[in-house]
């Protein structure tokens, strides 16, 4: 599942790209997320058949749970970003928010 953010409110993008711009962002942003899925899959030496790819756009924590609860999965497993000695340590906000709330089971990887 790739989960596209919707465009930070503060510097006023919102209020700048509408109707035909937004489906092009959105589009653009779809396909990026298939080329670097299917580049994944590849490096993984998994077939691109076995495997269902979601793209939702969103807050990606809630996204994920939302998701999750309506295809009532049994397990969610996510990357875990830390670049610091501290960060190793702590899971990211991404990561904590799911694990807060949502009913399934989870599995964190380090990425």
């Amino acid at each position: 599942m790739h989960v596209i953010p919707p465009l930070p409110q503060e510097h006023g993008l919102q209020a700048v790209i509408t109707g035909e711009d937004m489906a092009k962002y959105l589009a653009q942003t779809e396909q990026q997320a298939i080329n670097s899925m299917g580049k994944l899959l590849a490096q993984c030496n998994i077939e691109p058949e076995s495997v269902t790819t979601i793209i939702e756009d969103g807050y990606t924590p809630m996204a994920i749970n939302k998701k999750a609860d309506s295809l009532e999965i049994d397990l969610i497993a996510m990357g875990k970003h830390g670049e610091t000695a501290l960060s190793d340590w702590l899971l990211g906000s991404t990561t904590q928010y799911v694990v807060n709330h949502n009913h399934c089971d989870l599995l964190v990887a380090k990425a």
